[in-house]
């Protein structure tokens, strides 16, 4: 898979509960946070994803996640403890998230109080303008003209 490319596998985000048929809570969320981290950090899955399903299956209920050796400890450490087998031992389930040393940098009371400036900008600071630039014929330039957050399918 190209560095520049991250496709998030949505076969993984299914855990070993699912798979085995045992119930699940929210611990299936802390395991998909440690496979979204995992990927967008080495830009590879910690288990075998490809096109045979018992290979995947048996890969996910009994194996080890794989890092690259690059991997800080600290890192490795903390998705390692996301992506544990047993539900209930799970970062998350037991422990607070917060605690890790993975989020040392980060002032928990500052950020739910919202005074932290996110340390990346996807956007510059564009001037508000009164009115959009014209294009031949007087239209409006907008971008945006005809785009919608709402799938039409969910108007049905």
């Amino acid at each position: 898979m190209p560095a520049d490319s991250i496709t998030l596998s949505p076969q993984l985000h299914r855990v070993r509960n699912i798979f085995l048929g045992q119930p699940y809570g929210t611990s299936v969320d802390w395991w998909s946070l440690g496979i979204t981290v995992a990927e967008m950090l080495t830009g590879e899955l910690p288990f075998y994803d490809g096109s045979n399903e018992e290979t995947f299956i048996r890969s996910v209920t009994r194996e080890r996640p794989k890092f690259p050796i690059w991997i800080e400890v600290v890192t490795k450490n903390f998705l390692k403890k996301l992506l544990r087998k047993d539900p209930a031992r799970r970062l998350g389930e037991r422990g607070d998230i917060r605690q890790h040393p993975f989020f040392s940098t980060i002032d928990w009371t500052e950020l739910e109080a919202r005074r932290v400036q996110p340390p990346i900008r996807t956007f510059p600071e564009v001037p508000v303008q009164e009115s959009l630039p014209a294009l031949e014929g007087g239209a409006a330039t907008n971008p945006m003209l005809g785009f919608s957050f709402k799938s039409p399918s969910w108007a049905k």
